[in-house]
């Protein structure tokens, strides 16, 4: 299976060259409602997916993506035959291969919301009752069937028969079913049903039996040659989604539902063997067990897909390997850690997942303990056990090897619950306030939380106005903030980088600060609004708080006074996220939009229009992302900072003007889609992790960029050469290689050849020595004379090859040459030539060999390997030529470009050190 186009370039930012932060890649998309389906290609087996407007192809052997197919708008169905991929987007039906789009199917009039492909033949349905036939190879239409009256017969589903040829069953909204021979477009026979609709149809492991699933949960096994129905199944929980069929010589049937149950059934024995209760969040879309294997492939409606194997003593289903999002769009997603390699993500599915960045295969969910387990002894589903909605939650990386490190706060819940990541899963410690303390409180819900910047201490925040103060490590409490903290519900708590204070910010206008140790007030500062959101920059003690009037006001800690206010957005303020250095602050709200705030300038630098709103925002440490979450959207979208790798023209607004930034053309950016960038999985487009993004071409950007050798040249660059470290490096200590390398014991006589082989080399003819008897092997040689005895005392030329390149070189000026043929030489053998160089004729060798040098210094290229050569040449001949004056010319100009050259490099260094210098002291 070819993924050759499956990472496609990025989208191109709608918002023009202004826009910082473009479109990069989807995080945490698996698939959907949309029917998967799953081929065999040899040995392997390949599940396709939809994700809304683009397909997936996993590889089950590991569950890793290996393709991407883009579509221009959400998919309603898709089917997979041979090489292709054929993808229905309304009534627009496409053919796809290897994620590129080679044709289409035209002629619907309107959305299709099935599509059966057979050997050559493609069969769509659409909205409007009309069966369609394409001839796959030439994409031609083959067969209309339009007579069928919707309101006898609306076609549900279809599927091909086992050995009968050029027919389709079709299954209706009314229960009945068709045979239809579609070369001859009549119809063959009529089943009249079971008096509910017709859910799904599979062919059987047996020639001319079907299984029928219908709405009420009733799965008929019926032989359509005789009209005759086998066996009767009933599932509980909903209309049947799937059916499939063990072909390992196992008689069991998987079935499916909306309830998300799978149920295995005996076919001998016609009884349930095994049912898996809440196999996936919600309802099941595919069951398909792979060819000729005890495994089966099921996905989920809500962004599940798992593989099940049958290993275990009872024959029941195991999850073998899993791939698994969010089923609920996610409400806080924070970075962790300084490296930006992972994502924390809480969401209203009651999990809390990590997110790799650059490695899907690594995402996972932190575990709640042994849930089906116990839902399983209860009675009741699994997703009832699990904690409540995380409302807002903490992470500090300082003390994950020690405990638990994680603190989150849940939907109507008076405790605050501690993870530890390090062992992906709920920690032990619930934080609960003293009953003495909870009798004084109104309400004692749990609204914000934060963590202390030695991981030791977690702040959290009530809905009474308390805040208190726990232990980490023993999850026990220490202290409020105050007897009450705030008169009104505290919204936001930060801590600071020394440990030293806590700040809270409330719905009673207030932003407080209080002593950690003790819970003394401090400070408080009144604001205009009230408060619904802060953010600590800790480094610069910077607080920025969101307020009812949508504003963003940002406190100076130190100062207690406020030193920025930024206005803009027309609906509530969402999210908020400092840049590492503090320079940019960013904010997302219900308008739509995404600003970048200029901190130091107060003005809005750039609006990001976005189709549906953002509800959490977080940038990377690293500035390299900015990571969303949006409404009704399950996924963790990636913009890539465009300032990184290109340029941005940012031209600061005006803070009255900034609702009418210029980065806004008016147009919405589209969400980010799919990439293969796993830092573990191969990348369709040869560029791996996050270097994928900043090797992205910027299509505005209008500056070029020197791309050939010649270019570099007129540039004045310093390039070096691509040539390997070993092969120039070690010329200046050679020596004490040879003498490490030198062998301990004597060497050992080979052992004799047997008799039956050729001793000499002449009878092999194997040219390895240098013919110094007549012209044999030269080119325009007389054959006749390959063989002469003679001596030719013209083969016994002074000059080696290395000094005849030299020479050539010298006279015709062009030293490129040399130096490729020099690159290819291994260092002890450079090292003989350096040291084979004659002083004969006026040192004339060793002048061609310091014209060489400066030729080279003055083109600016393989800078490391020309430094590396003039080393081992003054090593060698440097007593030499500081004893023969006739040199001396040659040496002071050698020196003389060597010297403009570092000079150059010295300068640049220098800028380099300076500004890091300088950033170092700023933050």
């Amino acid at each position: 299976m070819s993924s050759a186009s499956a990472s496609t370039a990025l989208p191109k930012s709608s918002a023009g060259n202004r826009a910082i932060f473009e479109p990069y890649r989807a995080l945490g998309l698996i698939c959907n409602h949309v029917r998967s389906v799953v081929q065999t290609r040899g040995n392997d087996h390949f599940v396709t997916t939809c994700v809304g407007d683009a397909y997936h192809v996993y590889n089950c052997a590991k569950l890793n993506l290996v393709a991407v197919g883009l579509a221009h708008d959400q998919i309603d169905t898709i089917a997979v035959q041979k090489h292709d991929t054929i993808v229905a987007c309304g009534p627009d039906v496409s053919v796809w291969r290897r994620g590129k789009r080679i044709g289409d199917l035209p002629g619907h009039d309107a959305g299709v919301h099935t599509i059966l492909a057979f050997g050559n033949i493609i069969c769509t349905v659409t909205d409007s009752n009309i069966l369609r036939v394409f001839d796959l190879n030439t994409r031609d239409l083959y067969l209309t069937l339009e007579d069928l009256n919707g309101e006898y017969f609306q076609i549900s589903t279809l599927v091909h028969p086992s050995t009968y040829l050029n027919k389709v069953l079709l299954g209706s909204r009314q229960g009945r079913l068709q045979l239809w021979n579609i070369n001859s477009k009549k119809m063959i026979y009529e089943f009249p049903g079971w008096k509910s609709p017709v859910t799904y149809l599979e062919q059987s492991t047996v020639v001319d039996v079907v299984a029928i699933g219908l709405e009420d949960g009733h799965i008929i096994i019926h032989n359509i040659k005789q009209d005759k129905t086998v066996m009767k199944f009933f599932q509980d929980g909903g209309p049947v989604t799937g059916i499939s069929f063990r072909t390992d010589g196992h008689p069991i049937m998987a079935s499916g539902n909306t309830a998300g149950t799978i149920a295995f059934w005996n076919l001998e024995e016609k009884n349930i063997d095994s049912v898996v209760h809440d196999a996936h969040n919600g309802a099941v879309s595919t069951l398909t067990f792979l060819t000729s294997q005890a495994q089966l492939v099921s996905t989920g409606a809500r962004n599940s897909m798992k593989i099940w194997t049958f290993d275990q003593t009872d024959n029941g289903a195991r999850v073998l390997r899993s791939r698994e999002g969010h089923s609920a769009p996610p409400s806080k997603i924070r970075y962790y850690g300084d490296d930006g390699r992972n994502i924390l993500s809480a969401s209203q599915d009651r999990s809390l997942r990590c997110f790799n960045v650059f490695s899907d295969a690594r995402s996972h969910e932190l575990s709640q303990g042994s849930v089906v387990k116990r839902s399983k002894k209860l009675g009741i589903r699994a997703e009832q056990i699990k904690c409540s909605a995380v409302v807002d939650f903490a992470a500090e990386e300082v003390r994950e090897r020690e405990w638990d490190n994680i603190v989150s706060v849940h939907m109507s819940g008076t405790r605050a619950r501690t993870w530890r990541l390090e062992h992906k899963r709920l920690g032990t410690n619930r934080l609960t306030l003293p009953e003495n303390v909870v009798s004084t409180m109104a309400a004692v819900s749990a609204k914000c939380v934060a963590t202390s910047a030695c991981g030791n201490f977690a702040i959290v925040g009530y809905g009474s106005g308390h805040a208190a103060k726990f232990n980490m490590q023993s999850g026990q409490f220490r202290c409020l903030m105050g007897t009450r903290a705030h008169a009104k519900a505290v919204r936001g708590i930060a801590c600071d980088a020394l440990n030293r204070h806590v700040i809270t910010v409330s719905l009673d206008r207030h932003v407080k600060l209080w002593l950690m140790a003790t819970g003394k007030l401090v400070w408080k500062v009144d604001l205009p609004a009230p408060l619904v959101l802060c953010e600590l920059h800790r480094e610069s003690a910077l607080l920025a708080t969101a307020g009812d009037d949508f504003t963003l006001r940002v406190v100076d800690v130190e100062g207690a006074k406020v030193v920025r206010v930024f206005s803009g957005h027309e609906n509530r303020v969402t999210d908020m996220a400092w840049s590492a250095d503090a320079h940019w602050l960013l904010s997302s709200a219900m308008d739509l939009t995404i600003r970048v705030w200029d901190v130091p300038t107060s003005c809005c630098i750039s609006r990001i229009s976005v189709p549906t709103a953002v509800i959490s925002l977080t940038l990377s440490p690293t500035l390299d992302f900015l990571a969303t979450s949006h409404v009704g959207s399950v996924g963790v979208y990636l913009w890539a900072n465009r300032s990184l790798y290109s340029e941005v023209s940012i031209k600061p607004e005006t803070a009255t003007s900034a609702d009418t930034s210029a980065d806004d053309t008016g147009t919405v950016a589209s969400l980010p889609r799919t990439r293969i960038v796993n830092a573990d999985e191969p990348s369709t487009t040869g560029v791996t992790s996050a270097t994928a993004a900043f090797h992205h071409v910027d299509e505005d950007a209008t500056h070029e960029e020197p791309t050939t050798q010649e270019d570099y040249e007129h540039t004045g660059h310093i390039t070096l050469s691509a040539l390997p470290t070993a092969r120039w490096a070690t010329l200046s200590d050679l020596a004490a290689i040879k003498q490490r390398n030198k062998p301990i014991e004597p060497p050992k006589a080979p052992r004799a050849a047997p008799f039956f082989l050729t001793a000499t080399q002449h009878e092999s003819g194997s040219g390895g020595s240098t013919d110094l008897f007549g012209n044999g092997g030269l080119p325009g040689s007389d054959a006749t004379n390959s063989t002469s005895h003679v001596l030719n005392f013209g083969k016994l030329g002074t000059l080696s090859p290395f000094q005849q390149r030299l020479t050539r070189a010298a006279e015709t000026g062009n030293y490129m040459e040399f130096m490729d043929y020099m690159k290819s030489l291994a260092p002890s053998t450079i090292d003989l030539e350096m040291r084979s160089l004659s002083l004969l004729d006026d040192c004339v060798q060793l002048r061609r060999f310091l014209e060489f040098l400066r030729a080279m210094l003055e083109r600016k290229q393989d800078f490391e390997v020309t430094q590396s050569y003039l080393h081992l040449f003054l090593k060698v001949h440097g007593d030499t030529c500081g004893a023969m004056p006739h040199l001396s010319d040659d040496i002071q100009a050698t020196l003389d470009q060597q010297e403009e050259c570092w000079l150059r490099l010295e300068g640049l260094f220098q800028h380099s050190l300076c500004a890091v210098n300088f950033f170092k002291g700023t933050v």
